[in-house]
């Protein structure tokens, strides 16, 4: 069984930006495991066990989401914590630009994923960047702090392209991304 995602992928700039803030934030957050550079994506759907055989129909699936899409803007903004302020797990930034396409995006992916019989996903679609994940407890007072000092939080504007399909290994390193199918939007 393979574990296999689709994203967007950042440019370098952008992660450039977010290993910034993230060491910014290790400054006053203990007890987070931070996002390495090379594994910050946007996720659009993340399918746990897959079997080798049927990863040919997640990229017809792609492929079917991006025909009628043109490159669009993408910028990275804002923060927030899943699931709440009180129960705080993952620190995440949010879209400042671009986030009408991505939803649009994640839609269709979804819609067309389904129609192969791959499980459609019970939460709604709410795009985001995590940045951390929290191991332990960390105090009220700095989620507090991080959400007020990093809401205007902003990072530069790119074109979004394409979607990739990545392979994802767990390792004592954390998952590991591999890209194993790129499809570019097709309308320019």
């Amino acid at each position: 069984m393979l574990r296999l995602f689709v994203a967007i992928g950042l440019t370098e700039k952008q992660k450039d930006q977010l290993t910034a803030l993230q060491n910014k934030l290790k400054d006053y957050m203990d007890g987070v495991r931070w996002v390495r550079p090379e594994a910050m994506h946007l996720t659009l759907n993340f399918m746990e066990a897959v079997e080798e055989e049927r990863a040919a129909l997640i990229q017809e699936a792609m492929d079917g989401a991006v025909e009628d899409l043109k490159p669009f803007k993408i910028q990275f903004g804002s923060c927030g914590v899943f699931p709440s302020p009180g129960k705080a797990r993952v620190l995440w930034i949010g879209i400042e630009e671009g986030e009408a396409p991505i939803k649009e995006l994640a839609s269709k992916l979804e819609s067309n994923l389904a129609a192969h019989n791959f499980k459609k996903e019970e939460r709604i679609y709410h795009p985001h960047l995590t940045i951390g994940r929290i191991r332990g407890r960390v105090h009220q007072n700095k989620i507090n702090k991080f959400l007020e000092q990093e809401k205007m939080f902003q990072t530069s504007a790119a074109e979004a392209r394409e979607v990739i399909l990545y392979q994802s290994r767990l390792s004592n390193r954390g998952a590991v991304h591999t890209a194993v199918y790129r499809t570019a939007f097709r309308k320019i």
